[in-house]
Parts: C-alpha cells; sequence; structure tokens
C-alpha cells in the first residue's frame, strides 16, 4: 500500500490569519468605549489552523486578541473546535473559547453550529 505523498497532507490543513487596525487614533472620547481621558488605535488579530481527516471529521485552534478595544473586545481569546460532515452538504461543530478582557473579566464560551449548504 502505497504512503500518502506530502502533497495530500497540506491539502487538508487550513491556516489563516488575519490583522486589523485603524490608521490614525481615535481623538479622547470619540468612542463609545475607553476612559474617555486618552486616545485610541483601536486594533485586533486572529490566527487559525485547522485538519480535515480523510472521513471529513476534523479540529482546529485558534488564537487572537485585540488592543485599545477595552471591554468591547477581548483583550485575548483561545479555543478549539471539532466538526463533522455527518452527511453531504451537512456539517455540525462544537466550538470551545476562552476570553480574557482588559477589566480583568474572563468567560468560557461553548457554541454549536449546524450549518447545511444548497
Amino acid at each position: 500500500m502505497e504512503e500518502p505523498s506530502l502533497d495530500h497532507w497540506f491539502q487538508k490543513i487550513s491556516i489563516s490569519g488575519l490583522f486589523e487596525a485603524e490608521q490614525d487614533k481615535f481623538n479622547a472620547g470619540e468612542l463609545s468605549f475607553g476612559d474617555g481621558g486618552k486616545r485610541l488605535r483601536p486594533g485586533a488579530w486572529n490566527f487559525e489552523i485547522a485538519y480535515v481527516f480523510l472521513s471529513d471529521i476534523g479540529f482546529g485552534v485558534k488564537y487572537e486578541g485585540s488592543n485599545d478595544c477595552h471591554d468591547f473586545l477581548p483583550e485575548s481569546r483561545y479555543g478549539g473546535i471539532i466538526f463533522c460532515s455527518p452527511f453531504e452538504n451537512t456539517y455540525l461543530g462544537l466550538e470551545y473559547l476562552y476570553q480574557e478582557f482588559d477589566n480583568e473579566d474572563k468567560s468560557d464560551v461553548v457554541t454549536t453550529q449546524l450549518a447545511f449548504e444548497f
């Protein structure tokens, strides 16, 4: 039996990243969040990697964060997802995320998703 090629393994891996930030700072009090006493330059970033097995079952992990967003967005968030395709054009996923905010709030989020493609 022939081993799958390296190219085959890389076809099943998905990697994505994103960075967004304002080019200029907002004046103090111009945004609805923040302490109102300093200029803010909000930014956010995200990194995700996922792998799908031959049986259409997969898993992924993510790490994301933000700057100058105070309690509007988490300062850091990370987690994982397990997903599968039980039927053609049907997807089922279970995701867990842990979040920490600038004000020291922390939360755990569990999400399930059922999607149909047509």
